[in-house]
């Protein structure tokens, strides 16, 4: 996909979600936003919205228990793929978790009103 840089206007192949056609051009703008007291932090050309404290702190609460084995990540519970991510329908219960493929967490997020199934804060 040809695409445009941010910074000098050159145009280039894109991969993923780059958005400049070299690191140069990237530390050129992130010094510019600074300088400037810009948001830094944009998400598809919006300001990406705080992530709740609650959320970060259950996912890394999930993060640090498959860590020290105290939980086993599991298969996908709906099509039992082996990349699994856990998903959470309460917050307020961290280490109570789905295990779910990429493409049914996705689902679940939208299912459960979590952001929309937005994958931009993780």
């Amino acid at each position: 996909m040809i695409k445009v840089c941010k910074t000098c206007g050159v145009t280039f192949n894109k991969r993923r979600e780059q958005i400049f056609c070299s690191i140069g051009c990237a530390t050129a703008h992130t010094n510019r936003v600074h300088r400037s007291g810009e948001n830094h932090y944009l998400y598809k050309g919006e300001p990406r919205a705080k992530e709740c404290p609650i959320k970060k702190s259950a996912r890394y609460k999930v993060y640090c228990a498959v860590k020290a084995g105290e939980l086993i990540r599991q298969p996908c519970e709906v099509c039992g793929d082996s990349k699994s991510e856990g998903h959470h329908k309460d917050y307020t219960k961290p280490l109570e978790v789905e295990w779910l493929c990429r493409k049914h967490h996705k689902l679940a997020d939208i299912r459960d009103g979590h952001n929309g199934g937005d994958f931009g804060n993780r």
